[in-house]
C-alpha cells in the first residue's frame, strides 16, 4: 500500500482506490487510471490494489490499515466470477501454471522477435488448455457472490464511515473465448454490485472501447483505456458525464478549489 503522507500535501484530501491487477496498472506504460484522477484532483492516492485480489482481501487490509479519504474508488466483481478450472495435483502441468492467472492469454509481449514468438506460441497453448481443462474437471470462483455482495457492502460502509464518498466500477469487457462462461458470471456480480453502489455506480464495459482500448489478453485496459476509464470517473464526480456517450476530455481540466 502507498506510504501515506502526514504533510499537508494536498489539500483537496486523499483517493482511496481497490481493486485487482487492473486498478494496479498491470501492462500500463504510462500512468493507472488512479494516478491520473489524483494528479487531476490533486489528491494523494492511496492505494490498496494488489494483483488478484478480491474485495475480501481488499477489505482486510483496508481493515487492518484505516486510512481516512475524500473519494474512494472501488473496482471489484472482476477477479471474483471469473471461470477458473479445477487443477488435480496429480496433472502434469508446469509449475508457474498452478499461480493465479498464469493459464489466462498473456496481456502484451515482449518487443524481442524470439522471445515475443515463444510466448505468444506459450500463451497460444495455455489459454486453450486452461478451456479444455475446466471442461473436464469443472470450474471454480475465488468468491461466491453472497461473500462478494457481503464484502463489497461492509467496504463501501468503512469507506464512508471514514468521510469517502464512494464510486464503484462496474466490471471491464471479457472476451468469452478467452474465458468462457465468465461473461454471464460477470453480468450477475455486475448486477450486484450497481445495486450496492447506488448512484454512484460507474459502469466500465460497453463504454470504453473493445478492444480497442485493451491489452492483448482482452481484459486488461492498456494505456488508452486507463485514460478512458480516468475520464468517465471524473466526468461522473463532476456530474458532466452523458449516458450513452463515450467520455471526453473535458474532464481533464483541472479543478477549481470551489468544486465539490
Amino acid at each position: 500500500m502507498t506510504e501515506i503522507n502526514s504533510n499537508a500535501a494536498h489539500p483537496n484530501g486523499r483517493l482511496l482506490l481497490f481493486g485487482d491487477s487492473i486498478a494496479m496498472g498491470l501492462g500500463v506504460r504510462q500512468q493507472k487510471y488512479g494516478e491520473l484522477i489524483a494528479h487531476r484532483l490533486d489528491m494523494e492516492l492511496v492505494d490498496y490494489s494488489n494483483t488478484g485480489w478480491t474485495v475480501s482481501q481488499s477489505l482486510s487490509a483496508f481493515e487492518r490499515e484505516p486510512v481516512s479519504g475524500t473519494v474512494a474508488i472501488i473496482a471489484h466483481g472482476v477477479t471474483e466470477p471469473i471461470l477458473r478450472p479445477v487443477l488435480p495435483k496429480w496433472l502434469p502441468l508446469p509449475a508457474r501454471w498452478r499461480r493465479l492467472g498464469w493459464m489466462d492469454p498473456r496481456p502484451y509481449f515482449s518487443t524481442r522477435k524470439s522471445r515475443r514468438a515463444a510466448e505468444i506460441l506459450e500463451s497460444e497453448i495455455r489459454w486453450r488448455l486452461k478451456n479444455v481443462l475446466a471442461w473436464l474437471f469443472g470450474t471454480h470462483q475465488l468468491a461466491s457472490l453472497p461473500t462478494y455482495s457481503k464484502d463489497l457492502r461492509l467496504l463501501k460502509e468503512s469507506c464512508e464511515g471514514l468521510g469517502a464518498r464512494v464510486i464503484i466500477l462496474g466490471p471491464p469487457d471479457i472476451d468469452d473465448r478467452y474465458f468462457p462462461g465468465s461473461v454471464y458470471e460477470q453480468l450477475r456480480y455486475g448486477r450486484i454490485t450497481e445495486r450496492i453502489a447506488g448512484a454512484d455506480f460507474v459502469p466500465v464495459a460497453g463504454v470504453v472501447n473493445r478492444w480497442g482500448d485493451y491489452l492483448a489478453d482482452h481484459f486488461h485496459p492498456n494505456d488508452c483505456g486507463h485514460q478512458a476509464i480516468a475520464e468517465l470517473i471524473l466526468e461522473h464526480i463532476h456530474g458532466t458525464r452523458q449516458d450513452g456517450g463515450r467520455p471526453g476530455s473535458a474532464a481533464f481540466a483541472r479543478p477549481s478549489r470551489d468544486d465539490g
